[in-house]
């Protein structure tokens, strides 16, 4: 027997584990939540660039500064971090590009 709670939610459905229906894809495509962390990112972007790289205790900070969760600012430092060192593994392999290179003898 399946009964219907206010909402139109159904109470006895095999399945549902308590949770709302919806589609299971968070907040895929954007909206305001993606908003915040970019700015978010864009912030932890700037002072790793500052420091010179990720320092400890650096979400809990930006927590205290910005405010916010230190629990949001790990996400934001996380994904800003990966961001970051790729834009120094570049930066690595532009610099050996551009390096001069020794003459070879010729044989």
């Amino acid at each position: 027997m399946v009964e219907r709670l206010a909402g139109g939610h159904r109470y006895g459905s095999i399945g549902a584990a308590g949770r709302r229906p919806g589609d299971g894809r968070g907040n895929q495509g954007g909206g305001s939540g993606r908003a915040q962390r970019d700015r978010a990112v864009a912030i932890v972007l700037a002072e790793l660039r500052q420091a010179g790289g990720y320092q400890r205790g650096m979400a809990a900070r930006l927590a205290r500064e910005h405010g916010g969760g230190e629990r949001s600012w790990q996400r934001a430092l996380t994904e800003a971090r990966a961001q970051y060192e790729h834009s120094q593994d570049q930066n690595a392999e532009d610099d050996a590009d551009s390096a001069p290179r020794a003459a070879q003898p010729s044989p």
